[in-house]
């Protein structure tokens, strides 16, 4: 199936579970009620997908809809419901196109529920089609798909005996009643919940059971009562379920909660119970099962039937089957029809756009013309050759993919305005933002719609393929390809300089914008003496401008200097330096540059400096289309040459190599550089050629330095890269730290580090983070993180917020409000907490390995603690080689999740107080920072470095 048949740059996809991979707990995470349903079609909406259906049942849950790529949907229903994305991956399926076309005529024909031609199903595609409707999210595809889908649902209902029989899953429910339990028409009988599935359980019931002794009990009472009067069954208030409950010898669940309904705490029996759970996600508690004399039956063993009902339905499939393939046939004739549609309204459009020119031009002339009469015979016209061309595109002689280039010939002032939001994806620093929302404001200018999407670390980020079979490499680019192939933005907007020379698969230059200033400046102090003296202090972070540096100051120290441009310029006015180097660009954007600076027009910028590069996906045609407006020639062809020389180079952020074109009066010249990193070794090329005739420019530079040397320094240059990744390790941090975090040890320091420590937020349920909380305690960072995943920050009703830590504190007042108190460690906090907590409660948002200080403390003292477990840490450790010497700690669970896997003779550094009294328990040499932050940790390290 062609892309065209269906969107213009989509495929259809379903992604969904069911019973057949997913057990009942796994199916009730990804469940979706009407609300879910309309909170996730509003997100597509937002999002532009532009054609889904979602429908979700106690058998499975699945996604219908156009995506570039399928984790978009994925990401829909994971944004939506309780599961995660790695929980989703292992139990689930995703067809394309035909294969998903095909699977939704199983589902809603019976074939593939779990009870064979069970057709409940159908109901749930009609809703779900409504739905999408209201939202605007039926187009003609899902409109035409959903009644064909309908119509054979029909035909092999009406024309075959697949459905014949009892086989739902209320009547099998009252089977198992009736073959485990003897004399069921003298016991008491309790119906918590009045659904769909209660009330056909309920009628199942009385029709087989012969009983009169069923209670009814909903948390509506009405509910319950309205069924009860047909039936003249008993009535009990919500109020009295433990009560009924102790009476009941069968209890039937239907409640169809997002949570268990149904507690250990609620039973009280001597006489054995029967629990049937019908609700998905499981509404009575696993711990239930544990309890003497009572029997929990959930739906999945209700479900599984083979009796003689089942093994007659079976014998019609394959007549049903002829059916589907019948109707899916004349549903692939319409879709071939399909392609034909916007050719077939151009020319129309055209047509018509050619017959008012002509009538208005004719009126002009002629003074008897009767209008009204040309109008209604031009219309017959365009009609009757507009049908002759249908009749011809359709016709086995027609190339549909050239056809298709027809509309591309007609005036493009007569294009339909397009309504596609364009989702730039940016990182969240201030100059990124500041160049995302320059493009945002030319986009707009020019018509379109826009929304700017802020994406975090490629770490945070899932992918069903490895990174490196990508090809992705860029440091600062990486989590914005990451998400640009997963659907979840249409555009990335980066520094040209920070984008890798080869682009991942699938990712193409969109545009190119005018380049700012490409000049590197020196900020400095108090005066520029120091450019005159032997001595002096820069600090810069590429290797680049330390090596052009050096070449021309060979007696001054470099330093580095490392973060985004604030940071960088924070740091440059808190320390003693005599100058420190940026790119003009960086500063004049956001407004930073100081008062004292050079322009250092000797030295060569990085490839692209300055430039502001738009990316996105080769097969998205609209966006390639709106960006071309944005993009500036001159510009794109410099650049182009510059990175073309640095690819030649093979050079990265580990080579120092700068580069320059320039187009002045029709010349393209372009200047190159390559250094060894101190400095000593410098080659140069400078080549120039007239405009039109400059392809070769930079491979003519790249090869001319190469060989002069630049191979044998380019070799030198890889050969100290690998011989520093060899060199011994001194120490392990169990966290991972940033390029700055690592710049900041010692010379002396080899330093390796990973997260010992994976967290995963937990999905809670809207409605319970929106209550009032009078008093609430948060000891991590991860704890605030996780609990945003969850609501917005303004939806947050928090009076009193106590918290572990300065950071966190920090954290917290920044993203969600003040924090009334703040102490060190868990312990301290705690014993704040009994002497001034204002009430007697606490909600404290912790995760699962969480120390017992806290709420031990509380509870000793009468303080109620509410936990919520916001999210899950999970151990992730790394073999450490035994000559390691030091290992780095930041928490409690990081020392648990290193010992699983290595011993305890070696130096712990810590972070803070409740890391050491951990560490002390079995490590002898026990070191704790100065003050609880990184930075302290590693300064720890570098003081017994240097001392040695």
């Amino acid at each position: 199936m062609k892309d065209y048949h269906i969107s213009r740059h989509n495929s259809f996809y379903t992604i969904g579970l069911n019973y057949k991979k997913a057990d009942a707990q796994v199916r009730g995470k990804f469940s979706l009620d009407a609300a879910a349903i309309d909170k996730l079609l509003t997100q597509a909406e937002v999002e532009g997908i532009d054609g889904i259906l979602a429908t979700s049942t106690c058998n499975r849950t699945e996604l219908h809809g156009f995506a570039q790529h399928p984790f978009q949907l994925i990401k829909l229903l994971c944004d939506n419901t309780a599961g995660s994305v790695e929980e989703f991956q292992e139990v689930a399926y995703v067809y394309k196109n035909n294969d998903a076309i095909g699977h939704l005529f199983r589902v809603g024909t019976g074939l593939d529920s779990q009870i064979l031609g069970d057709f409940e199903v159908i109901s749930q595609l009609r809703s779900s089609f409504n739905r999408s409707k209201k939202h605007g999210l039926a187009n003609p595809f899902i409109e035409r798909l959903c009644n064909s889908v309908i119509q054979a649902s029909k035909r092999v209902k009406n024309e075959t005996e697949i459905s014949t029989g009892a086989t739902s899953v209320a009547f099998a429910s009252v089977q198992y009643i009736l073959k485990n339990v003897s004399g069921i028409s003298e016991k008491k009988i309790l119906l918590f919940g009045t659904g769909k599935i209660g009330r056909n359980t309920c009628e199942n019931l009385i029709k087989h059971t012969k009983n009169d002794r069923i209670t009814l009990i909903n948390r509506t009472k009405n509910k319950a009562e309205k069924i009860a009067g047909k039936f003249n069954l008993i009535v009990q208030d919500y109020g009295d379920l433990q009560t009924e409950i102790r009476k009941a010898d069968v209890l039937v669940v239907a409640t169809g909660a997002h949570s268990p309904t149904i507690s250990k705490e609620l039973i009280y029996t001597k006489k054995p119970l029967l629990i049937l759970d019908l609700s998905i996600p499981k509404n009575v508690s696993d711990d239930v099962s544990e309890l003497d004399n009572v029997t929990v039956v959930h739906l999945d063993h209700l479900s599984q039937m083979t009796d003689e009902t089942l093994a007659k339905r079976k014998r019609f499939i394959p007549h049903a089957e002829e059916i589907i393939e019948q109707v899916h046939g004349e549903f692939n004739q319409w879709l071939e029809t399909r392609k034909f549609a916007p050719v077939i309204k151009a020319l129309k459009k055209k047509l018509k756009t050619m017959k008012d020119e002509e009538l208005d031009y004719q009126s002009k002339k002629q003074s008897n013309f009767d209008a009204q009469q040309a109008d209604a015979i031009s219309d017959r016209i365009i009609q009757k050759i507009t049908k002759q061309f249908a009749n011809h595109l359709k016709s086995d002689n027609v190339d549909a993919d050239t056809s298709l280039e027809l509309p591309k010939s007609f005036s493009t002032r007569n294009r339909e305005p397009m309504s596609k939001v364009i989702r730039i994806g940016t990182r969240d620093s201030e100059l990124a933002l500041w160049q995302a929302n320059t493009v945002k404001e030319k986009l707009e200018g020019l018509g379109h719609r826009t929304e700017l999407v802020p994406v975090k670390s490629a770490g945070d980020l899932v992918l069903d393929k490895p990174l490196h079979e990508l090809g992705i490499t860029g440091i600062f680019t990486k989590s914005l390809d990451v998400a640009m192939l997963k659907g979840e933005i249409d555009i990335a907007v980066h520094s040209m300089k920070d984008v890798p020379t080869v682009l991942p698969k699938g990712i193409v230059q969109a545009a190119v914008l005018e380049r700012g200033n490409h000049f590197d400046i020196l900020a400095y102090k108090k005066n520029q003496e120091f450019l005159a003296q032997q001595e002096a202090t820069i600090a810069t972070g590429s290797l680049r401008r330390k090596a052009q540096w050096l070449n021309r100051y060979p007696t001054h120290t470099l330093v580095d200097l490392r973060g985004n441009v604030n940071t960088r310029m924070e740091k440059f006015n808190e320390n003693e330096w005599n100058g420190a180097i940026f790119a003009a660009a960086g500063l004049e954007r956001i407004g930073i540059e100081p008062e004292n600076t050079i322009g250092l027009g000797w030295m060569l910028p990085a490839p692209a400096q300055g430039t502001i590069v738009v990316v996105a996906l080769e097969e998205d045609q609209f966006v390639h289309e709106a960006c071309a407006e944005l993009n500036h020639e001159p510009t794109e062809i410099c650049t182009r040459l510059e990175r073309e020389f640095l690819n030649r180079l093979e050079g990265g952020c580990t080579a120092p190599i700068g580069a320059l074109a320039t187009i002045m009066e029709e010349e393209v010249t372009l200047k190159g550089v390559l250094l060894s990193v101190d400095g000593r070794k410098k080659l140069e090329a400078e080549f120039t050629a007239p405009l039109g005739k400059h392809a070769n420019l930079g491979k003519d530079c790249a090869n001319s330095i190469l060989s002069r040397g630049g191979k044998r320094l380019m070799s030198e240059l890889q050969k100290d890269k690998i011989n520093s990744a060899t060199e011994k390790t001194n120490v392990v941090s169990t966290k991972k730290l940033t390029a700055e975090q690592l710049q900041r040890f010692d010379k002396a320091v080899k330093v390796e580090s990973d997260d010992f420590i994976k967290i995963s937020p937990n999905r809670i349920p809207a409605a319970t983070l929106k209550k009032e909380y009078r008093n609430v305690v948060i000891t991590s960072q991860n704890g605030v993180d996780s609990l945003l995943t969850n609501i917005s920050a303004d939806d947050l009703q928090f009076d009193n917020i106590y918290c572990v830590g300065r950071k966190t504190k920090r954290l917290i007042e920044n993203r969600i409000g003040p924090v009334k108190h703040q102490e060190k460690n868990a312990k301290k906090l705690a014993e704040h907490l009994v002497e001034y907590l204002e009430g007697l409660e606490v909600h404290y948002f912790c995760g699962n390995l969480r120390m017992d200080d806290l709420p031990n403390i509380l509870t000793e003292n009468n303080i109620r603690v509410n936990e919520l477990e916001v999210y899950k840490t999970k151990y992730s450790p790394v073999e450490v080689d035994e000559n390691v010497e030091g290992i780095l700690f930041f928490s409690p669970s990081t020392i648990a999740s290193y010992l699983s896997k290595n011993t305890a003779d070696k130096i712990a550094y810590c972070i803070g107080e409740t890391a050491a009294a951990e560490a002390q328990k079995h490590f002898e040499d026990v070191r704790v920072a100065k003050i609880p932050t990184v930075e302290s940790v590693i300064d720890l390290v570098n003081e017994e470095y240097i001392k040695k």
